[in-house]
């Protein structure tokens, strides 16, 4: 059984999700506004499903700390590629976004993960496969993030996903 999330719009707070096993189907946009940290509340063993062009955001908008974990974990689009995740912290605000990955999938995305100012990244023993970028590693607002990675795979092991609508730069296409 799993949650369908995102219907345009929706965030983490205030609903029950799968946090061990299980499965989040995400439609359009889901925010973890609230921190799910390792060691206590991570999200593991859960299948996260994406639409096309679903992107999840982790914010610290509404919080100036959002600590989220996953462990054991998939993320993969269903019938085209999906956005990925966004790590975005309020502009002007002493805000950290932090996201730790482990042992987990992240398959169709145009960007599997973008960091933007503020954010913490800690990857490791994850498997990133046929996505557009597997790191989107430009800050658009000018800031600094932290980056750390261990035993992550970046490969393109196949075809990607059609692109989602609308979706640019689409796959088979090259930016300069």
């Amino acid at each position: 059984m799993g949650s369908e999330v995102g219907k345009p719009l929706l965030s983490s707070s205030g609903i029950a999700l799968p946090k061990v096993g299980g499965c989040i189907r995400v439609k359009g946009t889901f925010t973890f506004d609230v921190s799910f940290p390792i060691g206590n509340n991570q999200f593991d063993g859960v299948e996260f499903q994406m639409d096309p062009a679903a992107l999840i955001i982790v914010s610290t908008l509404s919080i100036p700390i959002n600590n989220v974990g996953v462990v054991n974990s998939s993320f993969h689009g269903c019938s085209k590629m999906w956005k990925g995740i966004s790590m975005r912290s309020k502009p002007g605000a002493n805000a950290t976004t932090r996201l730790n990955m482990m042992n987990c999938t992240v398959m169709d995305a145009q960007f599997a993960i973008s960091p933007e100012s503020g954010a913490i990244l800690n990857l490791s023993n994850n498997n990133f496969d046929k996505n557009w970028a597997g790191l989107n590693l430009i800050s658009f607002n000018g800031g600094a993030f932290s980056l750390g990675l261990t035993n992550n795979t970046f490969q393109g092991a196949g075809a990607l996903l059609p692109a989602y609508n609308l979706q640019s730069p689409a796959p088979g296409t090259m930016v300069r």
